[in-house]
This record gives structure tokens, C-alpha cells and sequence, in this order.
């Protein structure tokens, strides 16, 4: 029974025309589990699980407003800070 082709052999090959680095091959870029992406800016991203709900709502909310749901998400969240007698940051 003849071997099945490796995946290695359907990878993207260099401008040069050679395969990719055995390094390149054996460890895929990889960032530590735990740890968020980080975007140029510096800033990082966080989950919030809503309810069907709630999520619903804010969908409309921000179609009504003609804005996104991530806009509303920092609005409040500097209203908190605000709430809380911290600087609206967010």
C-alpha cells in the first residue's frame, strides 16, 4: 500500500522555489496558550458572554443607532469607569 502525501507536501513554497525551512516545517508559529493577541496599538481583547437575549438587543440597539455593537460595548464600559470614580479609558 503506497503512503498518503503529507500535508508538508501541499505547504506554501518559498519565492526561491525551495521548500520552507525544516524550522519552519517542524514548529508552526504558535502563541503561549493563556496569553491574548495583541494588535499594534497595544490593545487586547476580552470575551463577554451575553445572553441570546441581551446579545438581541444589542444588535438592535446599535441598528437603531446606526453604530456598532463593539462602540456601545466600550461606551458602557467607560461608563463604569465613570461609575466607579475612574478615567473613562476604554
Amino acid at each position: 500500500m503506497a503512503k498518503r502525501a503529507s500535508l508538508i507536501d501541499f505547504t506554501a513554497r518559498k519565492p526561491g522555489g525551495g521548500p520552507l525551512s525544516p524550522a519552519a516545517e517542524d514548529e508552526p508559529e504558535r502563541r503561549p496558550v493563556g496569553r491574548p493577541k495583541t494588535v499594534p496599538d497595544g490593545r487586547r481583547g476580552t470575551i463577554l458572554r451575553l445572553s441570546r437575549d441581551a446579545l438581541k438587543q444589542l444588535k438592535h440597539l446599535a441598528t437603531e443607532e446606526e453604530t456598532t455593537s463593539h462602540a456601545l460595548l466600550i461606551e458602557a464600559l467607560n461608563d463604569l469607569f465613570v461609575k466607579r470614580g475612574k478615567p473613562p479609558i476604554a
